[in-house]
């Protein structure tokens, strides 16, 4: 069994120490659109997260998931850069939030046009852990998915 890192395939015992719920980068759904006035500057979250990956290095961690979903979103180039220049394996997930505070309004529209959308999500997530996210070539190591509230009357 292999397991997909930001850098490729590794064996279970090559991960070591591993932190299995962290998040390098992580925003609420709708952070684009102050884009104009607040940036994401993936430069500056290297920076930051590579004195974090050096804390984790010197405790001995060797592994560390990033569970950010989809609609978060996630940063995979910089979760490259991160296992790249620290030496840490670094593992992206495939996934989606809760509907609460998720990117649910997408998949409720989906629905207006008849759309299967359990088919399109499973399909999403198989082809980031077989093929890789988007143009990026980075394959998916793991699937997080965060569920709703219950509501009860």
């Amino acid at each position: 069994m292999k397991i997909n890192t930001v850098l490729g395939p590794i064996s279970p015992e090559q991960m070591g120490k591993t932190l299995v719920h962290e998040h390098f980068v992580c925003g609420q759904v709708g952070w684009y659109a102050v884009e104009t006035t607040d940036p994401y500057d993936r430069k500056a979250a290297l920076k930051t997260n590579l004195d974090v990956c050096q804390a984790a290095k010197d405790v001995g961690v060797k592994t560390i998931i990033d569970c950010t979903t989809n609609d978060l979103p996630r940063d995979p180039v910089l979760y490259k850069e991160l296992a790249k220049k620290s030496g840490l394996n670094i593992i992206c997930v495939t996934g989606l939030f809760n509907e609460h505070m998720g990117g649910s309004h997408y998949w409720i529209i989906k629905t207006w046009f008849n759309a299967d959308i359990s088919k399109l999500m499973s399909e999403m997530f198989i082809r980031e852990l077989t093929q890789g996210i988007g143009k990026t070539g980075i394959k998916a190591g793991a699937i997080k998915v965060a569920s709703g509230e219950t509501v009860s009357d």
